[in-house]
């Protein structure tokens, strides 16, 4: 990679540490942004402002889920963290994640060769993430299906993290 020529990755990199510095933006405010898929940055010589300039933004792939909070309040819990649990379940290869009024519905796509009780592990492991938020945990119902549903229309985006409440 030359000096003139930057990846995606490293614009959106470069991005979120100038955010840091400049704007003193909260870690929870940068991580929620950094769910917006930067689509690219404007060469910042072609303006008269000395900072970066968003060509525009893709949109969420990922909703931020709120429940109540057992000591009061409302717990915030975003895409990072309730996806965590699936970085040590293997047999899951795809899931989401759909927050209903009453529940969580789970969808999960499992290995062909994945233990029945791979279900229950996927339920216990997202009650864990509920319950160290300190979140009151909704029922959690998890389905095995062959493929995730898409959002209808034209761009049919799989959100991985839906909230309906």
């Amino acid at each position: 990679m030359t000096a003139t020529t930057t990846s995606a990755l490293d614009r959106r990199r470069m991005l979120a540490g100038e955010l840091l510095e400049r704007e003193q933006w909260s870690r929870d405010r940068l991580l929620d942004y950094q769910q917006e898929r930067v689509r690219d940055l404007l060469d910042h010589a072609r303006t008269a402002s000395p900072y970066r300039h968003l060509a525009g933004i893709d949109g969420r792939t990922a909703d931020t889920l709120r429940f109540p909070g057992r000591a009061g309040g409302t717990v915030a819990l975003l895409p990072l963290r309730m996806g965590a649990p699936f970085a040590r379940l293997p047999e899951v290869r795809q899931f989401q994640i759909v927050h209903e009024p009453a529940r969580l519905v789970i969808r999960v796509v499992l290995d062909p060769a994945a233990p029945a009780d791979t279900t229950g592990h996927v339920r216990d492991a997202v009650a864990k993430v509920l319950d160290e938020a300190g979140a009151v945990a909704p029922e959690v119902a998890v389905t095995r299906v062959g493929e995730l549903e898409r959002e209808a229309g034209p761009a049919a985006k799989l959100k991985l993290i839906v909230s309906r409440t």
